[in-house]
């Protein structure tokens, strides 16, 4: 009589647990599936009387029933009508991660490969307090591009390419790979990327933007056309590339010689500056420097000195007229005489208003 007592108890527990505890998973949202959205549900006690004191099983397997993970919380106690949430729980160090694709994925870089998973809760490890829902984990957004944007002319020939990583942002490592070449007649750009050597070329590299100079591959040119591609890594686990850009650095519409010379300088135009500082530009032989007409002035006047000279006596001076806007000049160092190679000068530059610009350079003869 005894046991009979006993197996009635029992029963009556197990069925109680059963109608007692129900798990309420909150809403998935789309994109890819990382590990904290494992524990985005909630528990209750249905009950108006008596508690509910246990563990919660949580277990992420394939469609097939191959096990991914599973997860134990601490002890939890659940008062009548009482709610509780998955992510505010104490969990079990000990995760069980399965030894596939998708274990040493999630174990090792908190996320899911793309695909559909079951998600399974328990309460004591009870299979009638079972709760399973499919899941889905989507391919994040690719990079993208940013600049120069695509098919843009620019005027600079040292540009710094930038992108943006895969969406949605989550905290995980990522590396990128930057690869740029020229496009050669005939060529689609898809072509040249695969064909062409690299004009710059970058590999599990963390930032989303990088400086093309003479110092991490070579200068562009004016009047060529590149191609580039950018593609995400996690841990050099390859995740996506960005679509294939093109763009073409020309000669700034606007550009002025200020002497009569004929020389070709793919450098860059510098700003000139209100004061000297300790920037110095190279002249090799174009000093090439961009003037903002915003008042609309018809005349700029500039010189050349030495700043040895302190009476500011002139290698060269002239008064020249510009356009409303901005003004790509350039002066010509090898027809200037009295200037030595590798020393360093001034260029003044006085408007109409007796505004004064600088620009400190060497002549690179």
């Amino acid at each position: 009589m005894k046991k009979l007592i006993v197996l009635i108890a029992l029963l009556a527990n197990f069925f109680a647990i059963k109608a007692q505890v129900r798990f309420i998973v909150q809403p998935l949202f789309e994109g890819v599936f990382s590990q904290d959205r494992v524990f985005q549900f909630s528990v209750i006690n249905n009950q108006t009387q008596g508690n509910a004191q246990g563990f919660i099983n949580v277990a992420l397997t394939k469609l097939n029933g191959e096990p991914i993970v599973s997860y134990q919380s601490a002890i939890i106690l659940l008062k009548p009508s009482e709610v509780q949430s998955g992510a505010a729980m104490d969990w079990l160090k000990n995760a069980q991660f399965a030894n596939n694709e998708e274990g040493k994925r999630l174990r090792d870089f908190g996320v899911l490969p793309f695909g559909h998973f079951n998600m399974c809760y328990m309460f004591n490890n009870n299979p009638n307090t079972r709760f399973c829902s499919e899941v889905e984990s989507q391919p994040l957004t690719p990079p993208r591009l940013v600049y120069p944007d695509d098919k843009e002319i620019i005027t600079d020939i040292n540009p710094v390419l930038s992108w943006l990583p895969p969406m949605p942002i989550l905290d995980i490592p990522y590396n990128y790979a930057m690869k740029l070449v020229e496009l050669q007649t005939g060529q689609t750009c898809g072509q040249a990327l695969q064909q062409n050597v690299p004009v710059a070329q970058v590999n599990n590299y963390s930032e989303s933007n990088y400086s093309i100079n003479g110092s991490n591959g070579r200068d562009l040119e004016f009047g060529k056309t590149y191609c580039w591609q950018v593609g995400v890594y996690n841990r050099n686990v390859f995740i996506a590339n960005t679509e294939i850009w093109q763009f073409s650095p020309k000669q700034p519409f606007g550009v002025q010689a200020l002497s009569t010379a004929a020389v070709v300088d793919n450098a860059p135009f510098s700003y000139l500056k209100h004061g000297l500082d300790g920037e110095t530009i190279s002249a090799k032989p174009l000093l090439k420097f961009i003037f903002d007409n915003v008042a609309g002035m018809p005349l700029l006047k500039y010189s050349i000195y030495s700043p040895s000279q302190l009476d500011k006596q002139s290698i060269t001076s002239q008064q020249i007229p510009i356009n409303f806007g901005p003004n790509y000049l350039t002066v010509d160092c090898s027809s200037l005489t009295g200037l030595a190679a590798n020393k360093p000068y001034i260029l003044e530059v006085t408007n109409d208003n007796n505004s004064t610009f600088y620009c400190r350079f060497i002549y690179a003869k």
